[in-house]
């Protein structure tokens, strides 16, 4: 998994009005980062490395954590079998009422 495919995948994924989810860029520092809002409220932060290497399982592991899914769930991401339903339905970000 490369930086620039799950940057693309993630905002085009995690920016879902019909399942109110929004991926706000922030100021590009050596990540590319974002604030993650759901329903309007900001749930989180995510960030991904510029780096053109391969990411290893940590780092991914990392970066699941962020967004409050397993690794697995953000590979999915970016081989585009996990999306913003899922998003919505998985992170532990988003408290269910």
């Amino acid at each position: 998994m490369k930086s620039d495919s799950i940057k693309t995948k993630a905002e085009r994924k995690l920016n879902s009005p019909e399942d109110n989810l929004c991926l706000q860029p922030l100021k590009k520092r050596d990540h590319y980062m974002y604030n993650l809002f759901f329903k309007g409220m900001k749930i989180g932060i995510f960030q991904i490395s510029y780096t053109s290497k391969e990411f290893g399982k940590g780092l991914i592991g990392v970066m699941a954590r962020q967004l409050g899914i397993s690794s697995q769930q953000l590979i999915g991401i970016e081989k585009c079998t996990f999306w913003g339903k899922d998003f919505v339905e998985n992170s532990r970000l988003i408290v269910k009422s």
